[in-house]
């Protein structure tokens, strides 16, 4: 399939959330690249930083992959088989992701795990600005999310190839970005290579996102279950 063909197949919902990570990454870079002349835009527009346009956007994304994955689990699951509950891990867990957005639980976390740090601080450790969360929540989760997708759902998306591949892809790039790419800020803390590093990051998690919606929405259309918004007399 040429690359034309591959765009024209991407539903045109996630070319536009995708239009948007880039747009957000984008004026990030040029209010930057302008010394920041204002200082509530600065807060407003800022990747790195929480409660403003780009952590709510975020919010939005995962929120909206919860959403369409309580539509599947609400199609897929029966009363009288227990064993198809666990699909309601999917879309809660996106929904807790949604809401670490806002309220920052991981960053919370984080300093609490910093007492398994030598002298209970990160001062003079080489994770002085992140913490060690990625190692206790991270990788963990990746680990957990991905054995769920392949355990719980394999027989939703044994048959779709190409929705195993974005799940596992979304959900590496989110994590990757978010755990990995990461602790760089810890070096980096200023000039090109912190540009580099948070663009990175930030772009990373919400590209991850994206990817998993755009998931979300094959796998509602491969089991024939549709979003109808209109309402029947």
């Amino acid at each position: 399939m040429s690359i034309i063909k591959k765009i024209h197949a991407i539903p045109n919902f996630v070319k536009i959330l995708l239009l948007v990570d880039l747009l957000l990454i984008a004026l990030f870079l040029i209010d930057h690249s302008f010394g920041s002349p204002f200082d509530f835009l600065e807060d407003f527009l800022d990747v790195d930083d929480e409660n403003n346009l780009p952590a709510w956007y975020s919010s939005m994304q995962l929120f909206l992959v919860s959403l369409t994955m309580g539509i599947f689990c609400a199609a897929k699951i029966n009363r009288k088989e227990k064993s198809t509950w666990i699909l309601l891990i999917f879309p809660i867990t996106f929904l807790l992701m949604s809401l670490d957005e806002i309220a920052m639980i991981h960053e919370e976390l984080g300093e609490v795990s910093d007492f398994l740090l030598e002298g209970g601080r990160r001062r003079n450790t080489p994770f002085r600005v992140t913490g060690i969360w990625m190692f206790l929540l991270g990788i963990p989760f990746f680990i957990a999310m991905l054995s769920l997708i392949l355990v719980q759902l394999r027989k939703y998306i044994m048959d779709f190839p190409n929705i195993t591949r974005k799940f596992v892809l979304g959900l590496s790039v989110y994590v990757f970005s978010a755990a990995g790419i990461e602790i760089f800020s810890n070096y980096y803390r200023r000039g090109s290579p912190y540009l580099i590093q948070v663009c990175a990051e930030e772009f990373g998690e919400m590209l991850g996102i994206t990817i998993l919606l755009w998931a979300t929405l094959d796998l509602l259309k491969a089991h024939k279950i549709k979003i109808d918004l209109n309402r029947k007399e």
